[in-house]
């Protein structure tokens, strides 16, 4: 599925109606959380941009691209905690975990994998937060800089919480407003526009 600053969707913290049955609220309180993507990178789209592909809005945490390096950060009390790799292939399969219990958070893909250790807890910032694909922040408010659009396509996306698959999709079961989720917990992907939210 392609990826755009016209094509971005988001996982809300709760289900408006009460019928997901594992609900990605408090996320980043979680003993364990994970992402796994299997994306293209738009090359001459993502150039010289910090380019989100799946991100909580905020003190952005998640997987993004920027230049030829693919990055994972979460930030704490402490600050901010990075991870990076030059990029050496455009077709990606990588997964981002952040391990509380730990203090740890990897950067694991085909070709390469590191952990590194953090201090503190998560921020606060994150309670509100929303599960961005294709972007890092997709409201209005903030400027085109700060909402760190992604040009690509992606073909893959599991979001699990203590080890419990919350969302799966292999985006071939969708329609023009929402992507469905496979994992069964009614977690479906929704595609953001300003005029529907």
């Amino acid at each position: 599925m392609r990826l755009d600053k016209n094509n971005i969707y988001f996982l809300p913290p709760d289900n408006k109606n009460g019928l997901s049955t594992l609900p990605p609220n408090n996320l980043y309180l979680s003993d364990t959380f994970e992402f796994r993507v299997r994306f293209t990178i738009d090359i001459k789209e993502c150039k010289d941009k910090d380019c989100g592909v799946i991100m909580m809005n905020g003190k952005h945490l998640g997987i993004r691209v920027y230049n030829d390096y693919l990055s994972a950060s979460v930030w704490t009390q402490n600050g901010i905690y990075e991870k990076q790799f030059p990029l050496d292939i455009e077709n990606i399969w990588c997964r981002f975990i952040c391990d509380n219990k730990n203090k740890q958070i990897s950067l694991i893909t085909d070709t390469q994998s590191s952990t590194i250790d953090f201090d503190g807890d998560l921020v606060d910032d994150y309670k509100y937060s929303y599960l961005w694909v294709g972007c890092g922040n997709g409201f209005n408010e903030p400027n085109d800089e700060f909402r760190n659009n992604f040009f690509g396509d992606i073909s893959y996306l599991e979001i699990k919480k203590d080890d419990k698959t919350l969302f799966k999709s292999n985006f071939e079961k969708k329609t023009n407003f929402k992507v469905f989720d496979e994992s069964g917990n009614g977690n479906h992907l929704l595609k953001y526009k300003k005029e529907w939210y």
